[in-house]
Order: C-alpha cells, then structure tokens, then sequence
C-alpha cells in the first residue's frame, strides 16, 4: 500500500506532462512534426502487462515522447504507468489541438470517408479536413466514441488523484488504486470494482442505441439478487435491462453495480453519444459561374444547411440546388445536418470556373535550319484543377497529359491544339509552330533572353518569362513603325512577306528591358 501511495506522490510532484498529442499508423495519432522521429519497433504501442502501478520510479524530470504521443517525466513512468513500448528523448511537439496556421480553405482534401475524432472532439471526414478545415494538430483513428479499451485523449497525469485505495480492475486486466487512476492514468475507459480476479460474482452489460436513446442488457455472472445502473447523467435504474434517453449529446460514465450474498461489483464504461447521421455532398460545374450541388447525405429527419463560400447560406432540403458565384476561384463548401438523432457537418473546396477562365498551354523549343526539333508543352496552370486534356499535335500524334514533349521530325510548321474540358463545356486552343528558321540573330543590346529568327517571309521572336507582357515594334530605315503588338505570347511571329526589301529595326520591350535587333529582308 505504501509502496502506491509514493508512486502517486511521485507522480503528482513530477507533474507527469502528458500532451494529448496524435496517433502513429497503428493506433493513435501522433503529432506530424515528431512522427518521424518514433522507432519503428514492430510491437503495439501498449502493452499492458508492463503496467506496474506499484513501480518505484526515480523523481526526476527527464522527458520522454511515447509512441502514443504522449510526453512522460521519464522513461520508467513512460513504462510503468503508461506501458508504452517505445519512445524518444524529450517532450512531444509543444503545439495546442488547434493551429490556426494549419487551416486553408482552399486546400482540395479528398471526398473521402475515413472518420478520425480530433483533439477537439469534433469528427472529420479524413485528416485532411481536420488538418486543413479545422486546423486541428492531433487525431484518432474513427468517429469520436469509437475508441477501445485504451483512450490517450482522456489521459492527464496532472490530475492529482486521492491517495486512497478503492482498487479497480481495467478493461485491459490492470488492477488500479481506484477509479481517478484508471480514467485520469491509465486511460481506460472501462472497469469493474475490486482488484482484477478478486470476485466470485462479473458485473457486466453491454448496449445499442438510436440516437440518445440508449437500451442496456444485464450481462452480468455470479450470485447476485439485485441491479442499479446510474446513467451518469443524474438518472438511475433498477430494471435489469433498462432503456434510458439522454438529454443532450455527449460524454457519459455509466456503472452497474450488483450485490447479493457475498457479491459486491461494479462495472463502470464511458458512453460517447454521437449523431445517426453521415453528410455529404458532391459537386457539378455549370461552366457559367453556377454550380448544381448534389446532397448524398445519409440522414433521416435532418434539417439542412449549405453554407457556399461566398457569404451565402441557405436551408434547404431538397437533393439537389444550384447557387450562382460572383466569380470564378475557389469557395470552400460546407453542409450542415442537424435533428434529433443527428448533428454532423461536412466540408469540400470547390472550384468555379466558366470558358474564359479555362487555361491554354505554352511551348518551349529551338528553332533549327532542319528537323528534327523537340517541343516541350505544358498547360498553363498554376495550381491543378478539375480538367481533362487532349493534346493534338498536328502531326497524327496525341496525348492527355498536362505536362508533354514531343519531336518533330516531318512539318516545320505544326498546328498545335489542346482541347480542355470541364464538367459541362470545354475550351480548344490552336498555335500554328515556326520550328525551321533560315537565318538567325543577336540581341545587339546585349539582352540574351529574348531571341529573333527571320528570313524574307516572317520574323519570328521568342521571349522569356511565362506570363510576362511584351511590346514589340518594327521600324523601316525612316523610323516608320510599320508593325507593332502587346501580347503575353512567348513566340510572336510577325509577317514580313509584303514588306519592301531593306533593313528593319525589331524593338522588344519586356518590363525594364528593351531587346533590339537588324533584320535585312531581300
């Protein structure tokens, strides 16, 4: 008995820090920036039989981060009272459950179901959402309410339990001082009283349930005559298999106990009430800056909410609805359920797009004075969005990739189109390439990015910088300006054909830079 007593000593002057930090890939979720730093053991995380609550632990504070995510003062406490497996030198990441850095709404997470519970208590459909929607650092694997017999988030060693000892035995077969060390130490979220194995009689029940309504079912073994179940809720029961409702939704601890003659147990399990319902939505664009939403929530008497991004919301129940956007970009979604068995949400970023605002593409090659001549091309994106691509290269070849090369080694002069579409409209762009130059010249301004091929026929200029505006004049021996266009084209190719005979000055000017260059046409 002394020798437990000391231990919670121990425990509460070391003030054990324990972080209720993310899981690995096995069990719990453990904060990002350490993950990379946990062995790679190949055992389970916990391992009850290592527990020894009558363990002596030295007082002193050096930190460990368990594989569970949880910072201990010390290896031996790491062992002893949480039966972790594995850890590393030093505290679990410093981070609150929630990181407002984290959270960008623009982010595409997947339209995927794979709950996981946050450190907030809130379930995400996928720890993308939680991550990027919610900002939260840590989560559990499953709804909120689906763990098993070991919960990490409901461990807090700075709880100071009392030095008496009213043993219980765990779900995971530890017996604990009393009921504050299983819940508050050990994490468990159930237990029967007495020490583990000291009992001729099994207080047990097990339950289903609709919504907050809850139906228990004695399961309990051994001689007794009499069942009380409390509710945890300030309810009680003396029927054997009652049915109770709860008020609101929530955590609650609920305990049989049953006597007879010489039988006195208890079985305690900690209940998460949580939503009969599953929400989701997909999207369709109407390539008109309106987007028809499809509800796919699973859900019976709910009553729903859209909120679209652009500081619109509506209620509104139907299967599907379309809402019209001021302008394309991207709006993050969400839906809204809410009734008496259910209250859930779900969220999606969405891109809204119309014919102009779908991209074309941009090419980069070297002309030469024969074939071949590779062409590298690409779409011109700036983040991926929901298209498809076909590329047609003029020579019988294709492809749907956004990103292509391609040799030519026949037409000097390709027609080059890419084809993109959208849910409900597509966009083609055509170029007709210069690929074979008779003649080619200097930048005698000295400027190197900027390059000109001509011969009597056209003048062709290729510039650097995607994106960037170019003002390009063509002057005669006068000072004539006989040519002149501002474009964002990296290949401008000026026609020359009908031009008299003589010498040209090509002036390009690019931001702060002006590239010049003589041109003889015969």
């Amino acid at each position: 008995m002394n020798r437990i007593f000391l231990v919670l000593l121990l425990i509460a002057t070391a003030q054990v820090a324990i972080a209720q930090q993310s899981n690995n890939s096995d069990n719990y979720a453990v904060e990002r920036n350490a993950l990379d730093n946990y062995p790679s053991s190949g055992l389970t995380c916990i391992d009850s039989s290592l527990i020894d609550m009558n363990a002596l632990c030295p007082m002193i504070y050096a930190p460990v981060c368990g594989c569970d995510g949880i910072t201990y003062s010390n290896d031996c406490i790491a062992q002893k009272v949480g039966g972790v497996t594995s850890w590393t030198p030093g505290e679990c990441g410093a981070l609150g459950c929630i990181d407002e850095t984290l959270i960008d709404l623009t982010a595409l997470c997947p339209a995927l179901y794979d709950p996981v519970c946050g450190c907030n208590g809130i379930t995400y459909n996928n720890d993308c959402e939680a991550t990027y929607y919610g900002g939260v650092t840590s989560w559990i694997p499953g709804a909120c309410g689906s763990v098993g017999c070991i919960n990490p988030q409901q461990i807090d060693s700075n709880i100071i339990c009392p030095a008496i000892y009213l043993p219980v035995c765990g779900c995971n077969g530890v017996t604990y001082s009393n009921d504050c060390e299983a819940f508050n130490y050990g994490g468990v979220t159930s237990w029967t009283a007495g020490e583990c194995g000291s009992s001729t009689c099994q207080a047990y029940f097990s339950y289903s349930n609709t919504g907050l309504q809850y139906e228990f079912f004695n399961g309990s073994s051994g001689d007794y005559t009499s069942v009380y179940y409390d509710f945890g809720d300030g309810s009680a029961s003396s029927d054997a298999n009652p049915v109770h409702t709860f008020s609101a939704y929530g955590e609650y601890e609920v305990c049989i106990t049953i006597t007879g003659d010489g039988c006195q147990e208890t079985y305690c399990e900690v209940i998460i009430t949580e939503s009969l319902c599953t929400p989701f939505f997909t999207a369709e664009n109407q390539c008109n800056n309106t987007v028809t939403f499809f509800n796919n929530s699973a859900a019976v008497n709910a009553n729903i909410e859209w909120t679209f991004g652009d500081g619109t919301n509506v209620t509104n129940n139907s299967d599907s609805l379309e809402h019209a956007y001021p302008a394309t970009g991207f709006y993050p979604v969400c839906i809204y359920l809410t009734g008496t068995d259910c209250e859930a949400w779900y969220c999606d970023t969405i891109y809204v797009y119309n014919e102009s605002t779908m991209p074309g593409f941009f090419e980069t090659f070297t002309p030469s004075l024969s074939l071949p001549v590779t062409v590298a091309f690409e779409v011109a994106l700036v983040v991926p969005l929901p298209f498809t691509y076909s590329w047609d290269f003029g020579d019988g070849s294709t492809s749907t990739a956004p990103t292509v090369t391609h040799t030519y080694n026949t037409n000097c002069s390709p027609t080059v189109c890419l084809t993109v579409t959208g849910d409900n409209c597509s966009k083609e762009t055509c170029k007709t390439l210069e690929l074979c130059q008779t003649s080619s010249i200097e930048d005698y301004s000295g400027v190197s990015d900027t390059r000109l091929f001509y011969d009597n026929d056209r003048v062709t200029i290729q510039t650097g910088g995607f994106g960037n505006t170019s003002e390009v004049y063509l002057t005669d021996i006068l000072g004539r300006v006989v040519y002149s266009t501002a474009t964002s084209e990296r290949q401008i190719i000026i026609d020359t054909h009908d031009l008299a005979p003589g010498l040209y000055l090509v002036s390009v000017k690019q931001k702060n830079q002006t590239s010049n260059f003589k041109v003889q046409l015969n």
